[in-house]
């Protein structure tokens, strides 16, 4: 008896045949059948399809956050999250004067090229344009005037990817106005003396190389060796507009609905006696009269003999909320954004679930600022600053910081702060964590503040609740003493301590 032949399945394209127990294990989706004979991929690499569309889906998407109210509501949404009212650092081991050179440059407009706002305005600046427009370019420049008054003689100058010289690729070292050497890694950028979209004839379109120790270079990359970045809501381009103009469709319908209109229609003509007046008393004019070519509410319309209006009645495309609301939770989950925060809608949602949802938002804000706002903007801002107070002032730089982000808002305080009190007590969080990763707040800063306030309370006979907390923590060390200038407690220990 012989051995039966396997049975095999021709591919198209030439390809060598396969068994039909492998197309059974094959990927649903690698199968060609009518579901997928109109899925059109490729096999490009991470900056090919973006050099093809980057212009289109940068201007589109503009277009989108400039007219679009969803769209400006995710973008001011993310912002907010990511930096909110901006990200503080702190020099670990520094001394006292390079803190305080540090915060007069910080908080100071002078640290902006334009002048217009301080360090945590430009860090709204870029992250904003790095979810419109994908990337953002911040060019380091020096003023020596600054040292007049004070501070290091650094400014930051806050650039959109337009800046970059596209014309100057060559397929080879320079991709997206950028130069890179013989292994890949990036030597500097060709930036334009103005921007593209403001052209100015007196400058032409000369371009300037720039090192790329000089540039921060700050987007998110989604692929191994992405070049350049992408707008956040690439992926609901086509969702949002079509959002927009379906609300604009139904505001159009409600607007003819309030229309109401009344027709006087008039016999034909042949009906009509030839006295010259119809029967309502009408002059007859034999000719036809103009139908009327807009609506208005109230409007009563006489009609020429034999004239009649007939108005189309579309179909109804279903309701109009539930409809909306599914594309916009597609937008919404494009820009990894909360539907509640992009839409403002809370009618159904509780403690519960909308906690879910902020803590699913906070964790993707943590990511953007481990790895994208701190590698890319912080970290290398915090050198910079480092070297000039260096040569300016001749202040010793340090290689590490810490970085605060703004304080986190709660849903329901009562519920959370005993939550991070027991985290606290049982060991599991440090009271520092929960100060900078919640409150924004630097722990040093809190507990003099607190010291200074239990010995003034304790001077106008005022009993604080954390002042008896802490009594019971240090039970006979003489906490109960008012005496002025004794050290009783463990904040005013630490107050003494920093002297």
């Amino acid at each position: 008896m012989g051995r039966k032949k396997r049975q095999v399945v021709g591919l198209p394209g030439g390809l060598e045949p396969i068994s039909a127990a492998m197309v059974q294990r094959a990927f649903e989706g690698a199968k060609q059948s009518r579901r997928t004979e109109n899925w059109f991929t490729s096999l490009s690499g991470p900056n090919t399809d973006i050099k093809q569309g980057w212009r289109w889906i940068v201007q589109r998407h503009q277009d989108l956050v400039d007219n679009e109210p969803y769209a400006a509501k995710a973008v001011r949404e993310l912002v907010k999250g990511w930096v909110g009212d901006g990200v503080m650092g702190t020099p670990v081991g520094g001394t006292k004067r390079l803190r305080t050179v540090w915060e007069d440059w910080s908080e100071s407009n002078l640290c902006d090229f334009y002048g217009r706002t301080n360090f945590y305005g430009l860090q709204v600046q870029v992250c904003r344009t790095v979810i419109v427009r994908g990337s953002c370019l911040v060019r380091r420049r020096t003023d020596e005037g600054l040292m007049r008054r004070g501070l290091p003689p650094l400014r930051l100058q806050v650039l959109e990817p337009d800046w970059l010289d596209f014309s100057k690729d060559n397929g080879g070292n320079i991709r997206f106005g950028k130069q890179f050497n013989e292994q890949g890694q990036l030597e500097g950028y060709w930036l334009k003396r103005q921007h593209s979209g403001e052209l100015d004839t007196r400058l032409g379109l000369v371009s300037d190389f720039v090192p790329a120790e000089e540039i921060c270079d700050v987007f998110e990359s989604r692929r191994p060796g992405q070049q350049i970045g992408v707008p956040w809501g690439v992926a609901a381009l086509l969702t949002l507009r079509d959002v927009g103009d379906r609300r604009e469709v139904q505001l159009i319908r409600d607007k003819l609905a309030a229309c109401f209109t009344a027709f006087v229609t008039n016999p034909a003509l042949e009906d009509v006696t030839l006295g010259g007046v119809d029967p309502y008393g009408n002059p007859v004019d034999p000719g036809t009269k103009p139908l009327p070519e807009t609506m208005e509410p109230g409007t009563i319309e006489m009609l020429g003999p034999g004239q009649d209006i007939k108005l189309a009645q579309p179909p109804v495309s279903g309701d109009y909320a539930s409809v909306d609301r599914h594309h916009l939770h597609a937008i919404a989950a494009a820009y990894d954004l909360p539907f509640e925060s992009m839409t403002g809608i809370l009618s159904e949602v509780n403690y519960s679930s909308i906690r879910m949802g902020r803590l699913g938002f906070y964790s993707s804000v943590m990511e953007w600022r481990t790895t994208i706002l701190e590698p890319q903007l912080l970290r290398p801002v915090a050198g910079w600053f480092g070297e000039v107070v260096q040569l300016a002032f001749g202040i010793r730089p340090v290689n590490r910081w810490t970085w605060t982000p703004p304080r986190l808002p709660m849903v329901d305080p009562s519920k959370e702060v005993p939550m991070l009190v027991q985290e606290i007590k049982a060991g599991l969080r440090s009271l520092e964590d929960v100060h900078r990763g919640v409150y924004g707040a630097y722990t040093e800063e809190v507990l003099a503040q607190l010291g200074q306030n239990l010995k003034d309370a304790r001077k106008l006979g005022l009993a604080l609740d954390v002042d008896g907390t802490l009594a019971v923590l240090t039970k006979g060390s003489g906490l109960a003493d008012n005496t002025p200038g004794v050290v009783d407690t463990p904040v005013e220990k630490f107050i003494a301590d920093q002297g």
